[in-house]
């Protein structure tokens, strides 16, 4: 949603936010893997976004706890 070029677009966002309501009512085990740090999230569409499902940056520990999350146990 634009988060890893550093901006935020409320256009992407809603377009996101979306899509999650359509996943989540078909199941309520999601889980997103974002390829930047946690550290970078916030002040981004990232922060907005792991405020609408469990986000997990995509290293080892974070693909971990999104799978432990989508067999549910997160």
């Amino acid at each position: 949603a634009g988060a890893a070029r550093g901006r935020t677009r409320l256009d992407r966002i809603s377009a996101t936010a979306l899509a999650l309501a359509t996943l989540k009512s078909h199941t309520m085990l999601l889980a997103w893997l974002n390829p930047m740090p946690r550290v970078r999230w916030r002040g981004s569409s990232a922060q907005i976004i792991a405020g609408q499902v469990a986000m997990q940056p995509m290293q080892a520990d974070g693909m971990s706890n999104a799978i432990d999350q989508l067999r549910g146990q997160g």
